[in-house]
C-alpha cells in the first residue's frame, strides 16, 4: 500500500535539456545535431547563432517545426518502481529579413519544462513518509493520483548587423511566460488520524520575465565560421492561485494537506526561479565542398541564478537548493549526399550541475548523453525540408528524501520535422 501525503509532485519538469529547467531543441535540426552554436544555417541560426544571419543569402526566411518527445521517467524505492510516461509536443516558429546591412529576427517556442506527467500509480515518497512522523495519518488509497506540467513559452525580437568583413553582432530582447501546475487527490485509508478522509488541490504558478540576447560571429576563412552567443538571465517570480481541500486532524485541532508539505503551492505563495544565462561558443569547417564539421559548447550560471533557494522541503526544513553551474559540449557533422539530400548527426553531453541532495520526486534534472540523426531535402532553391530522430541517455543517480535512498532515472526519444521558406 502506498504510504500517504503528496510532495514536490510535478514541482518542475525539465523535458529535455542538460540544465535544471532550460531546453536547447529549439529547432529540429539540433534534435540531429546538437552542435549548431557556430553555425550558418537558414533553419537555425536564427535560434544558436543570430549574428550568422548576416552570413546567409538576402530574403525573407520562415523556418518552423515540431518535435514530439516520448518519454518515460520514474523512481525506484523499497524494491518498487513509480513511473509517467508522456508524448509531449515541441513548437517552434521563427521569421528572419536579411539584406545588405542588416537582419531582423523573430522567434517563439519553448525554452524551458514543457512535459505533463502523471504518476497513476503514485511516488516514492508516499512510502519513504511512511517511515517518517507522518505516517499517524494512514495510508492513501489505489485511487489517489496527482499529475502536473511546466511549461515556459519564449518570444524573441532581435537585429544582426555588420562590423566588417569578417564581424557580424546581434542584439535582442526576449520575454518568458512560464507555467507550473499540479493537480492531486488523496484517499486517506488504514488506521491513521486521517482514515476515510480526501485531499485535494488544484494549484497553478505563473511568471513572467524579460532577457537579452547578444550574439557576435566571424567568419574566419571560406571554411571556417565562429559563432558566440549570450543570452541573460530572466529573473521568474512565480505566484500562485490554488484551490484545496485539507484532511481534518480533530484529535491534534488541525489541519493538513499539500501546502503543508510545500508552502509554495499555498493559494497567494509567490517566489523566485530563474532562467540562468547561457554562454554559448561553435565552431563550423568545411572539410570539402560535401562534408562540414561541427563542435559546440554551452554554459550555464546556475549559481547567479535564483533557482528555489528557499524551499521548504516535507520534513519542513529550509534547503538552500543552491546548483553548481552545468554545461554541454557537442560535436556534430552534416554531408552532402546530392544537391537535394544531405544526411546529418551528432552528440552531446551535458552535466547539469545539480546535486542529487536537491533531488526530488519529478525535480532531478540528471546528467545525459544525446545521440541524433537526420536528413534534409532541399526540394528546391526556396524551400528545404528536415527531419530528426535522437535519443537521450540519461545516467541513473540516487538522493535522499526523508533520509532514505531513491532512484531517479529518464529515457527519452524525440522525433521531429520542420520546413524552411525563403520568400
Amino acid at each position: 500500500m502506498k504510504k500517504f501525503l503528496l510532495v514536490s509532485i510535478i514541482a518542475s519538469i525539465n523535458l529535455i535539456g542538460a540544465t535544471i529547467d532550460h531546453i536547447m531543441n529549439y529547432t529540429v535540426e539540433y534534435n540531429a545535431n546538437p552542435s549548431l552554436q557556430g553555425a550558418i544555417s537558414e533553419e537555425s541560426s536564427v535560434n544558436y547563432n543570430p549574428a550568422g544571419l548576416m552570413e546567409l543569402e538576402n530574403g525573407t526566411y520562415l523556418n518552423g517545426g515540431l518535435q514530439v518527445a516520448i518519454g518515460h521517467q520514474w523512481m525506484e524505492y523499497n524494491n518498487e518502481e513509480y513511473g509517467a510516461n508522456h508524448v509531449s509536443p515541441i513548437p517552434n516558429l521563427s521569421v528572419y529579413k536579411k539584406d545588405d546591412k542588416k537582419a531582423l529576427y523573430w522567434t517563439l517556442g519553448g525554452i524551458a519544462g514543457g512535459a505533463e506527467l502523471d504518476y497513476k500509480d503514485g511516488i516514492a515518497t508516499y512510502d519513504v513518509l511512511g517511515n517518517s512522523s507522518y505516517s499517524f495519518i494512514g495510508t492513501a488509497s489505489d485511487d489517489s493520483w496527482a499529475k502536473g506540467s511546466s511549461t515556459y513559452y519564449q518570444t524573441t525580437l532581435g537585429s544582426a548587423f555588420k562590423l566588417n568583413d569578417k564581424f557580424s553582432m546581434a542584439i535582442g530582447g526576449r520575454a518568458v511566460y512560464a507555467i507550473r501546475d499540479f493537480q492531486g487527490e488523496l484517499e486517506v485509508e488504514g488506521a491513521g488520524l486521517g482514515t476515510g478522509q480526501t485531499a485535494t488541490i488544484d494549484a497553478e504558478r505563473k511568471a513572467t520575465g524579460f532577457g537579452a540576447q547578444l550574439g557576435l560571429n566571424y567568419k574566419a576563412t571560406d571554411k571556417l565560421n565562429i559563432g558566440l552567443r549570450y543570452d541573460s538571465k530572466v529573473k521568474l517570480n512565480f505566484k500562485t492561485k490554488s484551490t484545496e481541500s485539507k484532511i481534518n486532524l480533530t484529535a491534534l485541532s488541525t489541519t493538513f494537506g499539500y501546502s503543508n508539505l510545500y508552502g509554495e503551492y499555498a493559494d497567494g505563495a509567490s517566489g523566485y526561479r530563474d532562467l540562468p544565462a547561457i554562454l554559448a561558443l561553435g565552431i563550423q569547417y568545411d572539410l570539402t565542398d560535401k562534408y562540414t564539421i561541427y563542435s559546440g559548447a554551452n554554459y550555464y550560471f546556475n549559481k547567479e541564478a535564483n533557482i528555489d533557494e528557499k524551499f521548504v522541503t516535507a520534513d519542513k526544513t529550509i534547503d538552500s537548493r543552491k546548483y553548481k553551474d552545468g554545461w554541454e559540449l557537442s560535436i556534430g557533422n552534416q554531408y552532402k549526399l546530392t544537391d537535394k539530400f544531405s544526411i546529418l548527426s551528432g552528440v552531446n553531453y551535458a552535466k547539469t550541475g545539480a546535486s542529487s541532495v536537491n533531488y526530488r520526486d519529478s525535480e532531478y534534472a540528471i546528467n545525459s548523453l544525446m545521440i541524433g540523426l537526420g536528413a534534409k531535402y532541399k526540394y528546391n532553391e526556396t524551400l528545404e525540408f528536415v527531419g530528426a530522430l535522437s535519443h537521450y541517455f540519461y545516467e541513473s543517480d540516487e538522493g535522499k528524501t526523508l533520509g532514505k535512498t531513491v532512484k531517479y532515472n529518464k529515457d527519452i526519444t524525440n522525433i521531429g520535422f520542420g520546413l524552411t521558406k525563403k520568400i
